[in-house]
């Protein structure tokens, strides 16, 4: 008869993976909570977004500004390309406090305005992460609510920007909109930082952070009982 192989002293124990019955898609809280975070993260992105173009352009100075880069009401041959010139060039800023103005600005690639893949293809590979992040939360351990934020953030900022991507439209007078590119506003060069960029940017940010600390804070876990279990 053989008998089953016995770990090794120094093989370190595995985290088993959680049985069906311990599932996020089990426990209405985790659900919830990847719910509403979610839904918080895109919506105060979209609103903010929309309450910041729609404040600094709306000024009395701004159609004098684009008339006077013209010189006519009625500018012939201006693209949307030449239309965010325009925004980069008028510099639509307000300070609101020492390291944080607001800066319009749009974005037609994807961060840092890397313009490397079509816009199809962006969104293409966004929607896919969307619903890959919908299929680990719902299989992953039902009382990792750390995990389940750090998710819900991911597809709060994915969704923000791939909104923008598909619908955005960004109008300065006389001149043809600027449509599907990311809309920017929160502007740190004070702090060094020369990138614009939005709450879908910051959220991606931390959603990814909180991945990185789950995964410390498991594997010192793991260490931690492997060293118990050695004693």
């Amino acid at each position: 008869m053989i008998l089953p192989r016995s770990p090794r002293a120094n093989e370190p124990s595995r985290p088993s993976a959680p049985s069906p019955l311990n599932r996020a898609y089990r426990n209405g809280w985790a659900i919830a909570l990847f719910a509403v975070l979610a839904i918080f993260a895109g919506a105060s992105d979209l609103w903010t977004k929309h309450l910041a173009f729609t404040r600094l352009l709306d000024t009395p100075s701004l159609p004098r500004k684009v008339e006077a880069l013209f010189g006519t009401t009625q500018p012939t041959d201006v693209t949307p390309q030449i239309t965010r010139q325009v925004l980069q060039h008028l510099h639509i800023t307000k300070r609101i406090c020492f390291g944080l103005s607001f800066t319009l600005s749009t974005n037609p690639g994807v961060v840092f305005g890397i313009r490397w893949f079509p816009l199809w293809l962006v969104n293409l590979i966004t929607v896919f992460m969307m619903l890959f992040v919908i299929g680990f939360f719902l299989f992953c351990e039902s009382r990792h609510y750390w995990l389940h934020a750090a998710l819900a953030l991911l597809m709060g900022g994915a969704f923000g920007n791939l909104y923008d991507r598909l619908v955005s439209c960004v109008a300065l007078p006389y001149l043809p909109p600027i449509r599907y590119h990311v809309r920017d506003f929160i502007d740190c060069s004070d702090l060094g930082y020369k990138w614009v960029f939005n709450l879908s940017d910051a959220w991606l940010v931390v959603g990814v952070a909180m991945i990185l600390l789950y995964w410390v804070w498991m594997n010192r876990n793991a260490r931690q009982t492997d060293a118990a279990k050695k004693k």
